[in-house]
């Protein structure tokens, strides 16, 4: 049996008792955000210190060093907002089974706790690829390109895909009104 397997069944046994699920729900809470804080802030593409950190999320140094200290309770959520900001991620806040906070505690690693910015998330730069191709499709009638390639969310795999700007926008009647748009 791997450890992994041990740990999962020693946690499942665990958390049969109300009070440990109780502990363990606040545990993920108050120990995995200040942990997360940490690592976001030393993430290669940042590697700020406390003193950045707190600058860019209008803060005291010795504010981010409580925020990342597990012994610390007192986290709000004006102040993971602040903080989303300062890295210029999302936040999410919401209930879950208790099964995702075991999954979560099992594949915890330093890379899990990472989170890109806006400005290095794929996501938005597939979609700026996408309307760059647009602008492309409007100004060269004659050199319009006839297919893409999207890259799917995790995957490195792409799927070429036609360009067809009625479906891509939803527009029906004028797809080139809508594109002129975006091209602005």
């Amino acid at each position: 049996m791997t450890l992994y397997d041990r740990r999962r069944e020693k946690l499942i046994a665990d958390l049969k008792n109300k009070e440990y699920r109780d502990a363990f729900v606040a545990e993920h809470i108050y120990t995995g955000i200040p942990f997360q804080i940490k690592a976001l802030r030393k993430q290669k593409e940042r590697n700020w210190t406390q003193e950045e950190l707190g600058k860019r999320a209008n803060m005291f140094q010795e504010r981010i060093r409580v925020l990342e200290n597990p012994d610390n309770e007192s986290l709000s959520i004006k102040t993971l907002l602040r903080l989303a900001s300062a890295f210029d991620i999302g936040l999410m806040i919401r209930f879950a089974p208790i099964s995702d906070l075991v999954k979560w505690d099992l594949e915890l690693s330093e890379e899990a706790l990472q989170v890109e910015s806006y400005k290095d998330e794929a996501y938005f730069q597939e979609i700026d690829d996408v309307i760059g191709k647009a602008r492309e499709f409007l100004r060269a009638p004659d050199q319009r390109p006839t297919h893409i390639y999207l890259a799917h969310d995790n995957t490195r795999e792409k799927t070429k895909k036609e360009l067809n700007p009625e479906e891509i926008y939803g527009y029906k009647n004028k797809p080139s009104d809508a594109l002129r748009e975006v091209a602005r």
